[in-house]
């Protein structure tokens, strides 16, 4: 074959090949509203995942880890999994295919994670931990006046006693490993709740009086609820913990 026909044929084949390939957008505006609503969602279920990474409307929330709000992220998660099945990854960009792929492995390990590990019914950490860390990643990020975030801790102490309630609710037969890890960190609750927040909050106030009251009034109530938990974990559930800490064989 001379060359103009062998240019000609090149040519030709990778005009098929271009009217071959999908149309694939620089962006899909169904996956951007999709991603959108999962984050959203995400985000209402985890607060204070959500201030440490920087969205900070969902910090006057709190972990609400009771069984029926368990139940109802299950059922988003199942919601978002079918949405997600059902978009055309062959004709997303490059990038929000790999984000589709990201985001799916991030809805399979939360199901596996509440439905079949089942973290919240077998580890007392997760409540032993959140109220601390919830309060603490305000107190240490200077994103807002002390005030603003002042007010926002005020609003999540006020909330820390469900946090507690839930615990009590859920846990079933934890192995004792972890129980006494949970003994340890909710000691530590305790005495952030009692001393450190609390000296941090005169800082934070700015002289205003009448602030400060208010976050006394919603610090007091969440340190005895810590205080009365880790009691429960060491006089009651550690008595009861025989659970295996492994999952299967």
């Amino acid at each position: 074959m001379s060359f103009p026909w062998r240019l000609t044929a090149l040519l030709l084949a990778l005009s098929c090949a271009h009217a071959k390939a999908p149309d694939r957008p620089a962006t899909s505006p169904e996956f951007s509203r999709f991603v959108d609503d999962y984050f959203a969602s995400r985000f209402a279920y985890a607060p204070t995942r959500a201030t440490r990474v920087g969205f900070h409307e969902y910090d006057d929330k709190l972990e609400d880890l009771s069984r029926d709000r368990i139940e109802s992220q299950v059922a988003d998660l199942k919601t978002f999994q079918a949405r997600l099945s059902a978009i055309d990854r062959a004709r997303l960009s490059f990038d929000d295919e790999i984000d589709a792929q990201l985001i799916d492995n991030g809805i399979r390990a939360a199901l596996l994670e509440l439905i079949v590990v089942r973290g919240w019914e077998r580890n007392p950490m997760q409540y032993a931990g959140l109220p601390g860390n919830s309060v603490d990643s305000l107190m240490k990020r200077n994103f807002a006046p002390g005030p603003e975030r002042l007010r926002s801790v005020i609003a999540r102490l006020s909330q820390v006693p469900r946090v507690y309630a839930a615990a009590r609710q859920n846990l079933i037969n934890p192995p004792k490993e972890l129980t006494a890890v949970a003994v340890r960190m909710a000691r530590g609750s305790v005495g952030f709740l009692e001393g450190g927040v609390v000296q941090w909050a005169k800082t934070a106030a700015g002289g205003d009086a009448a602030l400060l009251e208010r976050f006394e009034q919603a610090q007091r109530p969440a340190a005895a609820a810590a205080r009365e938990f880790l009691e429960w974990l060491e006089k009651d559930l550690s008595q009861r913990s025989g659970g295996n800490y492994a999952i299967g064989a």
